[in-house]
């Protein structure tokens, strides 16, 4: 909770520094794919496992933008499967859910990202003897975009969850757990709202930001 307040309290002290006659509010889907390694490396004092993961992420970004600095909130769902290595061989799907708060930096064609997890949470299904199970916790991520292209960006983060529990049915234990995931994905930035330098603001909803423009605008 304390990181959390600082996060939030540095948010808001930067943005209150910043002429919001300048500014976008944009709304960003985005579909990827990614893979890693997940690693409890213990659970409730015992020995725990490894398991190696993949899976399809769709999400979207609520951005506010200010030149050369954004900030976002970042929701996703996923879905894939997992295979544990050790202590012994078995599969299970996976699916999950996460919330980021996101602040980074954009230049023409490039932006770059920093962001802490508010909410993560990741279920094995079906594992033989538990059933389900779901881990949660927070993490931390970053990532870089490419925004040369027409009406999309390229983008490419790496993924740091760190799990601090474990529930299984009605029952809830203590795990020290990590993943680390890599993710590709294509999103389309789409201008919500734009404040001209004049105080004036016009709404971009169904506009979509594209190329150099977008980079320039859009923000993670």
């Amino acid at each position: 909770m304390v990181k959390l307040r600082l996060v939030l309290l540095s948010l808001v002290s930067v943005v209150c520094c910043f002429e919001l006659a300048l500014s976008d509010v944009l709304i960003e889907p985005y579909a990827g794919y990614g893979m890693g390694k997940i690693k409890f490396i213990s659970v409730a004092g015992l020995s725990g496992s490894e398991w190696s993961a993949s899976g399809f992420a769709l999400g979207g970004r609520l951005s506010f933008a200010v030149p050369m600095l954004f900030f976002a909130l970042d929701y996703n769902t996923e879905v894939g499967t997992g295979k544990r290595t050790s202590p012994s061989s078995l599969d299970s799907d996976l699916a999950g859910s996460s919330l980021y708060l996101l602040m980074g930096m954009e230049v023409p064609r490039l932006r770059g990202w920093l962001g802490y997890g508010l909410m993560q949470e990741t279920i094995f299904k079906s594992v033989p003897g538990v059933g389900d199970m779901t881990a949660t916790g927070s993490g931390l991520k970053a990532g870089v975009s490419y925004t040369g292209f027409s009406f999309m960006a390229l983008n490419f983060e790496y993924v740091r969850e760190s799990f601090l529990a474990i529930k299984m049915g009605a029952r809830e234990v203590n795990v020290d757990g990590t993943a680390d995931i890599f993710r590709l994905s294509v999103s389309v930035p789409i201008t919500l709202l734009t404040t001209s330098s004049d105080g004036a603001s016009s709404s971009g909803a169904g506009g979509v930001s594209g190329g150099e423009s977008g980079g320039e605008s859009g923000g993670e």
